[in-house]
């Protein structure tokens, strides 16, 4: 049977040859990691999708279908966390600073590999170091403003959770928040679509929702009182 399974002729074998045993289960151990990290993250979207086109139909929000569409989503997910009393255009905010975090990247990469270049001509003696420091500095400059703007993305992003559990967990808001927010630090980067999805199935609190009688596109809404 273990000759079948590890291909030896003996299985105390196995313990002549540790290396070879570690590398087996390595090789085995990122296998499952890889897959339990790709469905991870179709689920993350998938209830991620899915819970802000909800709470966006519950709230009015115009186009909440946008939260299932890469890039737009930020918009979709800023869009209901913008209420009257928070006037905010977090929606759009998202969107650009997801915009800029992607055009930075670019340029960070673009600019690597051009500093890759004029490093290899300047090793190989027959280039300037001008272009070397300068294609330095660019690539410093992008790499800065990379991590300045994906920073900038989260604060606002979890800004935006934080009102958003407090208009749908009410009184309960700060449990779903840090069962929202504090995994992130674990890797535990789903927690936030599953506590967008439990939120999804509640009722938001209109009071803080149109506290003025309008809802967010200017329009009366309908628990609106007659003077």
């Amino acid at each position: 049977m273990f000759e079948v399974l590890f291909d030896y002729g003996n299985f105390f074998d196995l313990f002549h040859d540790p290396e070879s045993v570690f590398r087996s289960f390595a090789s085995i151990f990122n296998g499952f990691t890889s897959v339990f990290g790709s469905l991870a993250g179709l689920a993350a979207y998938v209830l991620f999708g899915l819970a802000v086109m909800t709470m966006g139909q519950k709230l009015g929000v115009k186009y909440p279908w946008l939260s299932w569409i890469p890039f737009a989503k930020s918009y979709a997910f800023g869009k209901i966390a913008e209420t009257p009393d928070k006037p905010r255009k977090t929606g759009s905010t998202l969107l650009t600073l997801r915009i800029l975090t992607c055009a930075f990247g670019l340029l960070s990469i673009l600019s690597a590999i051009v500093f890759a270049v004029f490093l290899v001509a300047y090793a190989d003696s027959y280039g300037s170091p001008v272009p070397l420091i300068i294609s330095a500095i660019f690539l410093v400059l992008f790499l800065l403003g990379m991590a300045g703007v994906s920073i900038a993305y989260t604060v606002v992003y979890y800004m935006a959770f934080y009102r958003i559990t407090k208009l749908f967990a009410q009184d309960k808001y700060l449990t779903y928040f840090l069962l929202g927010f504090l995994p992130i630090f674990v890797g535990l980067s789903i927690a936030t679509p599953i506590v967008l999805m439990v939120l999804s199935a509640k009722e938001p609190d209109t009071a803080r929702m149109f506290p003025f009688g309008f809802d967010q596109f200017g329009n009366v809404h309908s628990n609106t009182n007659d003077n």
